[in-house]
């Protein structure tokens, strides 16, 4: 399915709100990733880029869930910078599971709610949600 783009644009429009630090403000994730280098880059750089939006929206159109729409981004990023010490790992199930918060922190915006659990084929992800 393919989005207008006219309607893309006024949806694209909020992205420039949706802050790292907003995203900590708003949710229960772990207060300790809030300075953490990497996880302010996946979250700013990454799911809130505004192509990966639209990326995850038409994952979610298709039925397969959102994060299908950056993950391989997000794991090409980690992979690149393995050797730098930060506190956020993808190896980390915590650190996984602030991904699938920002991603639906994101998506929240565009009237999305995370929906069932399903699993996916992905070098550090076993599932992820499908949004309604």
């Amino acid at each position: 399915m393919q989005l207008n783009p006219r309607r893309t644009e006024i949806i694209l429009w909020s992205v420039i709100i949706l802050t790292f630090i907003d995203f900590f403000s708003s949710s229960r994730a772990n207060k300790k990733y809030q300075i953490d280098p990497v996880a302010m880059h996946i979250f700013e750089c990454i799911i809130s880029k505004e192509a990966n939006i639209l990326k995850m929206i038409k994952a979610i159109k298709a039925g397969n869930p959102a994060l299908m729409g950056c993950v391989k981004e997000i794991e090409n990023y980690f992979d690149s910078i393995k050797r730098i010490p930060a506190l956020f790992d993808l190896n980390d199930n915590s650190c996984k599971q602030i991904i699938g918060k920002m991603v639906a922190y994101v998506l929240k915006e565009y009237g999305f709610k995370p929906d069932k659990e399903i699993p996916i084929s992905s070098n550090y992800f076993k599932n992820a949600h499908k949004y309604k």
